[in-house]
């Protein structure tokens, strides 16, 4: 009898080497990637055309590579004119055939973006729906605002629950039925004419009748709906309400987001896109604004969850998420998933033009709250690649991130008839943020290249953990 041979992934094949001399300590492998990649750098450095382009080609090279060692690439577009570059980079890679595309103009769904949570608790759902929650409003929030959101989740809850025990269909459109055609206050509940009209009323029968009366989820639910809800004062109950119809709205206002996310015959099949694709989801916040932002950061969610939870001996492929403009997805969950997605075989790669932006977008009136989230989404990426920048915050915080180290400070002192000199060590950076705004941003002045800083935990050839490279553009003019 034959034993399955377990297939397993390389994690030391070396996809580039920092410095182009293969010397072991500056090469860049699986097993680097795996532990995140940030790269930042104002407008106009490179980001995407020159690093992201050449990770990115690395990446998606299937030479040599067996059939589970081809990487997946889930690519996040904020720009219209992005895809053209994602396409074009496919053929040249022989990838054309790997591509999924995810479009604004599709007529037929991805995936019913629920119907993955059907036989799940009910509580997982309303964690992937409160992703759109967090795009709403920047930040944690003021410690009053901390009943708002356990009401928002109460209800979100109950409508999910209600949804399941019914029997019909988990989705989106559903739930906006049934939020909507809730009872509100005591008159509309004891109204004969609204029992009979409300869409809500007929799921609850409906739910009675297939779990019975007494099972506690349908109490619970019964109880919300019927016994706590309608008693609230009216401030109260128009408040939550609109916390969650501002959720699931979008979904309902948007055709494009209901046609993507919430039909039950999507194309989407995630056995398929484990095994080495390349999805690209061409709903570009730049063109589509909320509504982009709102479909993108929930594909985000529900993708890394099913990430969290594929077998590797099924689907061992490497799996990236690419994010440009990654503080335009910032979610709540990015930075647990940083923290575990290692061993699920998957990481990101987030690039940003500055560390402000990540403030800005997690936003608040605690700085300190949003400095301590930022710093600890961002000691999670293990590789960082800084290219020129303007930015105070990002440079500060580069320089800190790479550290200090003793350095000999000499100092003269002349006086009238002598002079002396003398040297001390100093604990000082190992670069100081100045140098990032000085680095070169390609073009004819900078001889077509775009310089780096890389660092990552351990060392490179240099003994530092911190290493200093450049990038040709690719449309550099050929050299002799």
């Amino acid at each position: 009898m034959k034993t399955a041979t377990k297939r397993m992934v390389d994690l030391d094949r070396v996809i580039l080497n920092w410095s182009g001399d293969n010397h072991p300590l500056n090469n860049w492998s699986v097993r680097d990637s795996l532990t995140g990649t940030l790269v930042t750098g104002q407008p106009g450095t490179g980001k995407t055309s020159v690093v992201g382009r050449i990770l990115a080609s690395r990446l998606m090279d299937p030479r040599g590579l067996k059939p589970w060692e081809v990487p997946t690439l889930i690519v996040f577009l904020y720009k219209k004119e992005d895809s053209e570059f994602w396409y074009r980079l496919a053929y040249e890679c022989g990838r054309e055939q790997d591509l999924i595309v995810v479009s604004d103009t599709q007529q037929q769904g991805v995936f019913n973006l629920l119907r993955l949570y059907e036989g799940q608790e009910a509580i997982n759902a309303v964690n992937a729906l409160n992703n759109v929650s967090a795009l709403s409003v920047n930040g944690a929030g003021k410690q009053g605002e901390a009943y708002w959101e356990v009401e928002k989740r109460k209800r979100l809850h109950r409508l999910v629950l209600l949804n399941q025990l019914s029997g019909e269909p988990l989705n989106i459109t559903t739930l906006y039925k049934l939020d909507v055609s809730a009872p509100n206050d005591y008159e509309q509940l004891s109204s004969e004419d609204f029992r009979k009209d409300s869409y809500c009323w007929k799921m609850l029968a409906q739910a009675a009748d297939r779990v019975g009366q007494h099972h506690p989820d349908f109490v619970l639910v019964e109880n919300y709906f019927v016994r706590e809800f309608p008693y609230l004062a009216d401030r109260t109950s128009s408040s939550i309400k609109s916390l969650t119809s501002s959720i699931l709205e979008p979904f309902l206002s948007s055709k494009m987001l209901s046609t993507l996310f919430c039909q039950d015959d999507g194309h989407l099949k995630l056995e398929e896109l484990w095994q080495g694709k390349i999805l690209l989801l061409d709903i570009p916040v730049q063109t589509h604004e909320f509504a982009g932002r709102v479909g993108q950061t929930m594909m985000k969610y529900v993708l890394q969850k099913k990430l969290e939870s594929r077998s590797l001996e099924d689907y061992p492929n490497p799996c990236y998420l690419w994010i440009d403009e990654f503080h335009n997805y910032l979610a709540p969950y990015d930075s647990n998933w940083l923290s575990v997605c290692r061993s699920s075989n998957a990481s990101a790669f987030l690039f940003t033009q500055s560390i402000a932006n990540l403030h800005a977008a997690i936003g608040g009136s605690d700085s300190r709250q949003s400095e301590a989230r930022v710093n600890s989404l961002l000691s999670l990426v293990g590789t960082r690649i800084h290219l020129a920048n303007s930015c105070f915050t990002t440079n500060e915080w580069a320089s800190k991130a790479i550290g200090q180290k003793l350095r000999n400070m000499g100092s003269v002192s002349i006086g009238d008839n002598s002079s002396s000199a003398s040297s001390q060590k100093q604990l000082l950076g190992q670069v100081f943020p100045q140098e990032f705004t000085q680095l070169a941003i390609g073009g004819p002045q900078s001889d077509w290249l775009v310089e780096a800083i890389i660092s990552k935990s351990g060392t490179f050839s240099t003994g530092a953990n911190f290493y200093r490279t450049s990038f040709l553009q690719p449309f550099a003019p050929q050299r002799r």
